[in-house]
């Protein structure tokens, strides 16, 4: 399938990805919950894969949660190695997140909706606010004397405060039109809100009136920090590095707003120590720090009367930043990008978490435990300040491509990166396996346990005779291929960019390119019979042949949609599916082609028959469709994702299964209880599984099977391992 078009899915993921960070500003664990609702689950990653937007602990270091797109809640009580699914009423996206203690938390999101909860997420209140904007973030003053007293911010400007916990909401007058991302306060009275266009207002009356900072920049804020204070003065240590550039005459910072005219707030200590630091109680409590597009970073060390730019020298987009006490600050963005501060935001150390995920939300308990998250579930812990950080979710999140089945256990999916994965207990575990190549996989088919076949870029072609091991074939081409198909052993057909159609009847050892007259995007191929061969693609081409693909006639339909999926049920019915929900059938072998009211309304990647009867086609913003009628009539399943999903396959009933964006993978199910998955004690500190010796696999039950660290090295995090 294309990914490379105006209409293909990257452009999708683009905006996307801008539109969470505007709304945001081996093993894993002991335990995972597996999220089932909606007659699906996921089955990578684990515990999901919707991009989470807020993540948040306790006092006590364990006691957290996380949420995200699609109404996505996560408990956990082990410090991020174990999560737990809770619903909140109301089935609607939730952003923001502020968690109190062990217990109690708030959490605000679409159509100005509040919950809280004071038993740990058991039970969610639904809280009058009084507004219908969407609400992005809630923060409590830092001050304990004040901790009762909130706020919440959102769209057009919307802030709403609390005084009692968030059971009642006041709306104020912010001054402002712009989307707010995100909000902080010191105490009662002192606080700051960002968002988009650079926007930055600060109040000192606990938001009687707001006033707006200048000169921040067009860019959008999309996150402020207050620092944590301490319970008293001291004198703290800092790295040789951070000291080498602590004095604030060496930081080259632009003038934001008028100059300071309070004393500086850090003061070397040379005589007792080069690396050591003296900040004040006063001082430090009333740092903040402000992040966003473009490698923004703003600094107050009034309050937030005024601020100063401090360079990072580094334009990518930071999209979170958080203090764990007056001095350590972190803030963390696009492409895994990390900053860490052990001077309370006056210099910044970059770091870059491998893989470069997006980490859309960080948050630090103290100066060296932390936690982030961000696109497609991912969830991070560290331990020693942010340098090293281990991965608390499973299972890869590359983007998946195409998958397929060859009976109710075995299965393959393939995508970015030349990753092919495989499952050989219905999809409980998905296990990477060696490809020898980085080529993007676009589309993958097996005939029987001994014929396997996947195309992608450049004319990449790969063929398996074991399911286990991959070979490379020789295409001749250098074009991408989108899509392919056997009819048997022998005789196949693949097909790709500028109207490529490319048959074998070897079996994949020799391939020969049909011509076609066409200079279509084809995205995909169905060698219906010996003699028949269809294949779909760009402005709605449908080239069909009759003679094994020597020649190839266009067949006409009203129609000039993207066409990118096709399936047949059997010689004489099947299925086309593309752009804008658009659905043809035949019942005529391809010869003509009727079109039927799908009612998606979104583009349309894949669709796979289990039967004469049943199909399913799937989509844009996680779109499942369903025919029980033979294509007479189709009908929208609900399912646990907004990702864009890029192929199906359908074996009837609970057998169905859909991948897609971020290594997507959830099966339908009637309703799946939360998986627990008890592990053997470890040692009280992160390392990667990759260092253990696990016992022979035949003596662990299949659960723990599936969490061991893969064979080889997917180069993804390392995983992180529980603490006794």
């Amino acid at each position: 399938m294309h990914f490379a078009l105006p209409t293909s899915r990257f452009a999708l993921l683009r905006s996307f990805a801008c539109m969470v960070a505007l709304c945001v500003g081996g093993g894993v664990s002991v335990m995972q919950g597996q999220q089932a609702g909606h007659g699906w689950r996921w089955q990578n990653p684990l515990p999901q894969g919707n991009s989470l937007h807020a993540i948040r602990f306790a006092d006590d270091k364990l006691s957290g949660w996380t949420l995200g797109t699609g109404s996505v809640v996560l408990r956990t009580t082990t410090g991020g190695f174990e999560w737990t699914p809770q619903t909140i009423p109301g089935a609607v996206t939730m952003y923001g997140l502020d968690v109190r203690d062990a217990n109690t938390a708030v959490v605000v999101g679409a159509r100005g909706q509040v919950f809280t909860t004071d038993n740990g997420g058991s039970r969610w209140t639904l809280r009058p606010t009084g507004v219908r904007d969407h609400l992005y973030a809630v923060g409590f003053a830092l001050d304990r004397r004040d901790a009762k007293t909130g706020w919440a911010v959102g769209t057009y400007g919307c802030i709403i405060k609390t005084t009692d916990g968030g059971r009642t909401w006041q709306r104020q007058t912010s001054g402002t039109r712009a989307h707010l991302s995100s909000v902080s306060f010191m105490d009662a009275k002192r606080g700051a809100a960002v968002g988009n266009n650079g926007t930055l207002i600060v109040t000192d009356n606990g938001g009687a009136t707001w006033r707006k900072i200048g000169n921040t920049g067009d860019l959008p804020l999309t996150s402020v920090a207050f620092a944590k204070p301490f319970a008293a003065s001291r004198r703290v240590r800092i790295s040789p590095v951070a000291a080498s550039t602590v004095d604030a005459s060496t930081v080259n910072t632009s003038t934001v707003v008028a100059p300071q005219t309070a004393s500086p707030v850090l003061t070397s200590d040379v005589a007792n120590d080069a690396a050591s630091t003296v900040i004040s109680k006063n001082a430090g409590a009333r740092r903040a720090v402000a992040v966003g597009f473009g490698g923004t970073v703003l600094l107050s060390e009034d309050a937030g009367a005024t601020w100063r730019r401090v360079p990072v020298f580094n334009a990518r987009d930071l999209l979170s930043v958080s203090f764990a006490d007056e001095r350590h600050a972190w803030a963390s963005g696009a492409d895994g990008f990390v900053l860490s501060s052990a001077n309370g935001g006056a210099t910044w150390l970059p770091i870059t978490v491998r893989t470069r995920p997006r980490l859309a939300t960080v948050f630090f308990a103290d100066a060296y435990t932390g936690w982030a998250a961000g696109a497609d579930g991912l969830l991070l812990r560290t331990d020693d300040g942010g340098f090293d950080w281990r991965r608390l979710t499973e299972g890869g999140r590359d983007d998946l491509s195409g998958i397929a089945f060859l009976d109710n256990q075995r299965g393959w999916a393939v995508g970015a990166r030349g990753r092919i994965l495989v499952t050989y207990d219905a999809g409980e575990q998905w296990t990477p396996q060696f490809t020898d190549t980085d080529a993007q996989l676009n589309d993958v088919f097996f005939l029987d346990e001994t014929h396997g076949w996947t195309v992608g870029a450049q004319g990449t072609m790969l063929f398996t005779s074991s399911g286990i091991s991959w070979r490379k074939l020789t295409s001749n081409t250098k074009v991408d291929l989108f899509g392919v198909h056997f009819l048997d052993a022998q005789h196949g057909a693949a097909v790709g960019a500028r109207g490529t159609i490319l048959r074998t009847e070897d079996g994949g050892a020799t391939w020969r390119e049909s011509p076609t007259q066409s200079f279509a995007f084809l995205e995909a191929v169905h060698h219906v019979d010996l003699k028949t061969i269809v294949a779909v693609g760009s402005n709605g081409t449908i080239l069909r042949s009759t003679d094994a693909g020597e020649t190839w006639k266009f067949i006409e339909t009203n129609s000039r949609e993207w066409l990118y999926g096709i399936t047949f049920t059997d010689a004489l019915r099947g299925y086309i599916v593309g752009a804008n929900g658009i659905i043809l059938r035949t019942t005529d072998g391809g010869a003509t082609w009727q079109d039927r009211e799908s009612g998606a309304g979104v583009n349309l990647y894949s669709v796979s028959a289990a039967n004469a009867n049943e199909a399913f086609a799937v989509g844009d913003q996680g779109r499942v469709i369903a025919t029980r009628d033979g294509g007479t009539t189709w009908e929208q399943q609900t399912t646990l994702t907004t990702a864009p999903l890029f192929g199906v396959v359908a074996r009837g009933g609970e057998n169905t299964w859909v991948a897609g964006r971020g290594g997507s993978i959830l099966r339908r199910t009637d309703g799946i209880a939360t998986l627990s998955i008890v592990r053997s004690r470890r040692p009280p500190k992160l390392r990667g599984a990759e260092k253990e010796t696990p016992p022979d696999a035949g003596t662990l039950p299949r659960l723990q099977q599936r969490l061991r660290q893969p064979a080889i090295d997917d180069g993804d995090i390392p995983l992180a391992i529980k603490p006794n």
